[in-house]
């Protein structure tokens, strides 16, 4: 029995076979998007090369505070 995904959460095969979300690659912009338009001005976390790319637009943004 197979199982579909509904909405923008829906899932693509790549060239490999593998399932890959529509925006995997895009995810730290989308997440920073998120943040910004919640007004979000304090951002913590734990360093983890998995959200360098996330981290790194924190740490752009002049109007959000980060630990040292």
């Amino acid at each position: 029995m197979a199982t579909q995904t509904r909405g923008h959460g829906r899932a693509n095969n790549d060239a490999t076979g593998s399932v890959m979300a529509p925006n995997a690659k895009n995810w730290p912009n989308l997440i920073f998007e998120k943040l910004r338009e919640f007004d979000v001005r304090h951002v913590t976390y734990v360093p983890d090369s998995g959200h360098a790319r996330l981290i790194e637009l924190c740490h752009a943004a002049d109007d959000m505070s980060r630990p040292c």
